[in-house]
C-alpha cells in the first residue's frame, strides 16, 4: 500500500513512542544509540529500538546518519537535537519549549517527523513498519511459585504490555487473583 504525506502524518500523530507501544514508525521518536558520559561517547543500548531496526534491517549507523542528518539543534533536549524527541503522546516540557522556542507547532512537528521517516524506512518497508510493533498488547497468567512445596499458589491474570522475546514485560492492570490448590495425581483441580 502506498501511503500519502497526509496519511503517514495522520499515523505520526497517533502513534506512540516505540516503547509505548507504537508502530515500527516510530523509530522517529526514538533515542540516540550513543550517548556522552562525562565528556566520553558511550554506547546507549535500547533493546527496543535495536530491535525494531533489526526488524527493518536498518543499521545503527544508517539510523544515526539520518538523525544527525535533520539535526535541529537545542541545548536543553536529549543529544541535542530535536530528532531525537519523542512522540507528542508523551509530555515532555524540555522538547515542548525547544519547539515553542523555535517556533515548530505540533503540525510543523509532525511534518519534520515525516521528513526523517521518508528517509529512515524504505518504501518496500513501509506498510511492514506501519503494521508491525515490538511492544504488543499482552493477556497474562501469573503464578506465584516461590514455594513450590505450598498446596495453594496466587495466581493472576492481568493485563500488560511488552515483548517475552525481548524479555520485556510491564503489567498495566490485575484482571483477577485467586487461590488455586494444586493438582496432585489423581485429584481434581480445585479454587478456592
Amino acid at each position: 500500500m502506498m501511503y500519502s504525506d497526509d496519511e503517514l502524518k495522520e499515523l505520526l500523530r497517533k502513534t506512540p513512542n516505540l516503547c509505548g507501544g507504537g508502530s515500527l514508525i516510530a523509530l522517529v521518536y526514538c533515542c540516540g544509540t550513543t550517548a556522552e558520559v562525562n565528556g566520553e561517547v558511550k554506547p546507549r543500548p535500547c533493546p527496543i529500538r535495536d530491535y525494531a531496526l533489526k526488524l527493518l534491517g536498518i543499521s545503527k549507523e544508517r539510523y544515526t546518519e539520518v538523525k544527525e542528518r535533520y539535526r535541529v539543534y537545542d541545548p536543553n533536549v536529549c543529544y541535542k537535537n530535536l530528532a531525537y524527541c519523542c512522540s507528542l503522546h508523551k509530555k515532555c516540557p524540555v522538547r515542548d519549549k525547544a519547539r515553542e522556542r523555535l517556533g515548530m507547532d505540533d503540525e510543523k512537528y509532525i511534518e519534520y517527523k515525516l521528513r526523517i521517516l521518508k528517509d529512515l524506512i524504505p518504501p518496500d518497508k513501509l506498510e511492514y513498519a506501519v503494521n508491525t510493533r515490538v511492544i504488543k498488547r499482552l493477556a497474562m497468567i501469573i503464578f506465584d511459585i516461590s514455594d513450590p512445596t505450598k498446596e495453594e499458589w496466587t495466581v493472576w491474570k492481568a493485563e500488560g504490555m511488552g515483548n517475552p522475546d525481548l524479555r520485556i514485560i510491564s503489567i498495566t492492570r490485575i484482571v483477577s487473583k485467586e487461590l488455586t490448590k494444586i493438582k496432585k495425581e489423581g485429584e481434581e483441580k480445585s479454587k478456592s
